[in-house]
């Protein structure tokens, strides 16, 4: 359910790693962090991180091409990569696997 709206959430998230998570309903963490100044500041910084990346993430869409995507993918996450699935990368940089297979190779040529 997504949180702000409280409506059906039109998003599956799919671990990619071994995970732990916490489930709660909404009841109960609005009771939990209700008074609690640390934890509202330390969910206001993760909830700011993520607008910033979501933002990040939308902006590279209008400003930059599949190849720079990609090349601002690898400085952002170095080590990320090795641990994706083609289809999985492909997906997050709004392009085929195809096309990433062709910028991957274009990319090891020139270096």
């Amino acid at each position: 359910m997504a949180y702000l709206s409280q409506k059906e959430s039109t998003y599956c998230i799919q671990a990619l790693e071994d995970s732990e998570l916490l489930v709660m309903k909404i009841e109960d963490f609005e009771r939990i962090v209700d008074g609690n100044y640390e934890l509202l500041l330390f969910y206001k910084k993760m909830i700011d991180n993520v607008l910033v990346e979501k933002e990040e993430h939308a902006n590279s869409f209008k400003l930059l091409n599949s190849s720079d995507r990609y090349k601002q993918f690898l400085t952002k996450y170095p080590d990320l990569e090795k641990r994706l699935k083609q289809c999985q990368l492909a997906s997050y940089l709004g392009i085929t696997p195809v096309s990433l297979s062709r910028i991957r190779k274009k990319s090891n040529l020139i270096k």
